[in-house]
């Protein structure tokens, strides 16, 4: 059966069978699903989706009527064929018009691209910025007012002069050797055990945590993560499908007590 990710948007101001049939479209335009194939049955696809099937109805109607999809009794509803765009002394002709999406919603159909597990992703709740808010607790965010401005200037001065010496080496794709022995003696003064070889610079955290998610996990593998802990890390081991498992934490950190308790039956 044909698995489509669609979630609706209450914030859109869309009906949500027009936000349907503007989804099933977009994955047809970009040939996610191709000409003949056969969509799901209204009454599946409501299950599949947790959608009521007079909104998957409407949706296919709405298709049906613009005749990129075709519905036959007893056989099911396809994705009609694509017509022949025939140029005749400049002049389009007048079924790929009819066919054509109205104005307003012409453009490049970018939502049929994206891949099925982002449409399943929901960005956690406190995560965009709010308007208006007298204190920023956000990940990266730091008062203006306590950076140590003159230093600063400086570091980067010294830190621009150097770097022409450092942009005409061979490129290290593990990063730059001397910030690698740099971050190899530090986590060495933390009792880790660890050479310049050992260290990996990435661009960000983002990056780190991707890596990290690519390296050691499949779908539907358990990760353990703190609770609360970092948006971002349960963001990035989500997209690679893995299942969060939330493990509290106290002023030292993730209680290791729980994290024993929970490995002790659970795969992670």
């Amino acid at each position: 059966m044909l698995e489509l990710a669609f979630r609706p948007d209450p914030s859109g101001g869309e009906a949500v069978y027009e936000q349907l049939a503007r989804y099933l479209g977009e994955l047809i335009e970009t040939g996610r699903i191709v000409p003949g194939e056969r969509l799901p049955a209204s009454r599946e696809l409501a299950g599949q989706l947790g959608l009521s099937r007079n909104t998957v109805s409407h949706a296919y109607q709405i298709l049906c009527d613009r005749r990129v999809l075709s519905a036959h009794v007893g056989r099911g509803t396809f994705v009609a064929a694509r017509p022949l765009r025939v140029i005749d002394g400049g002049r389009a002709d007048a079924v790929a018009r009819e066919l054509a999406p109205p104005a307003a919603s012409r453009g490049f159909a970018w939502q049929g691209l994206v891949a099925d597990r982002i449409h399943r992703l929901v960005i956690p709740a406190g995560a965009a910025p709010r308007a208006g808010a007298r204190f920023d607790f956000g990940g990266g965010r730091v008062d203006p007012a306590l950076l140590p401005v003159a230093l600063l200037r400086r570091a980067w001065s010294r830190a621009v002069d150097q770097s022409l010496g450092v942009l005409s080496r061979p490129v290290d794709p593990m990063g730059l050797p001397a910030l690698r022995e740099e971050i190899a003696l530090s986590l060495v003064a933390r009792g880790i055990g660890c050479e310049p070889d050992d260290v990996l610079v990435t661009s960000g955290i983002h990056q780190a945590f991707d890596l990290v998610a690519r390296t050691l996990v499949d779908p539907g593998d358990t990760v353990l993560v703190e609770q609360p802990g970092y948006f971002g890390a349960a963001f990035a081991f989500r997209a690679h499908g893995a299942r969060l498992v939330g493990v509290p934490v106290d002023e030292d950190g993730i209680r290791v007590d729980e994290l024993a308790r929970v490995l002790r039956v659970r795969r992670a």
